[in-house]
């Protein structure tokens, strides 16, 4: 599977075909709603999708529905996402320099903290370490 992101919010899922020393790439199915530029996407499992929005949401999307199944909003755009399965726990970076984590149960932000002197660019997480990188 690929998944691609467009300039004006669109989201497009591929499949892609192996064989015979050759591959193709077939169309699947069109995401919609962000209303401007994707950030970022992340698989967070073989059918969850997690994009960051310029347009100040990240979203959740069921691939096996073909559909939005959580909505957050922010105050700003929404640059880049990581999920901690065993805490049920995602990340989302953002312009304003915070990382917000999200109870994935309630979707609630859990907490939010300034861990940048700029942008969110870059969020992973390993064993039981954030790491967190930014503009600056």
């Amino acid at each position: 599977m690929m998944v691609t992101s467009y300039g004006d919010g669109l989201i497009c899922v591929w499949d892609i075909e192996i064989g015979n020393g050759e591959f193709r790439i077939k169309f699947r199915f069109p995401l919609f709603g962000h209303l401007t530029k994707v950030n970022h996407l992340k698989l967070i499992d073989k059918s969850t999708l997690v994009s960051c929005g310029q347009d100040c949401t990240a979203r959740i999307w069921n691939l096996q529905e073909e559909n939005c199944w959580r909505l957050f909003k922010f105050s700003d755009p929404a640059t880049y996402a990581c999920a901690d399965l065993e805490r049920n726990l995602l990340f989302v970076g953002s312009y304003d320099r915070s990382v917000k984590a999200i109870d994935l149960k309630t979707g609630e932000v859990d907490r939010s903290f300034i861990a940048c002197r700029e942008a969110i660019r870059c969020l992973l997480i390993h064993e039981n370490f954030l790491y967190v990188a930014g503009d600056d």
